[in-house]
């Protein structure tokens, strides 16, 4: 399973400040990317939890796709990033 650090937990929260209430960041592929998009939690889900609050989702394909990576953010001269690393 995906594992998320407190960074990246922290860094969707502030993606989330601004949303409706019960949105949530899904991780989804397009082009053979990976892309976050805001959502809405659906039946199947995997979901994270950052404070408890649900802050990010995946689909099973998804969820298969990444369950051996990390989802960290880190600090460039733009601001945070989140970036995926292998375990």
């Amino acid at each position: 399973m995906l594992t998320i650090t407190q960074a990246a937990g922290e860094r969707l929260q502030g993606y989330l400040q601004s949303a409706d209430e019960g949105c949530v960041v899904r991780i989804v592929r397009r082009s053979r990317r990976l892309k976050l998009r805001p959502s809405r939690p659906r039946p199947g889900d995997t979901t994270f939890s950052h404070d408890g609050k649900v802050v990010l989702v995946l689909g099973r394909n998804a969820n298969r796709v990444l369950a051996s990576r990390t989802l960290d953010a880190h600090d460039t001269n733009n601001g945070p990033r989140l970036q995926l690393k292998p375990n």
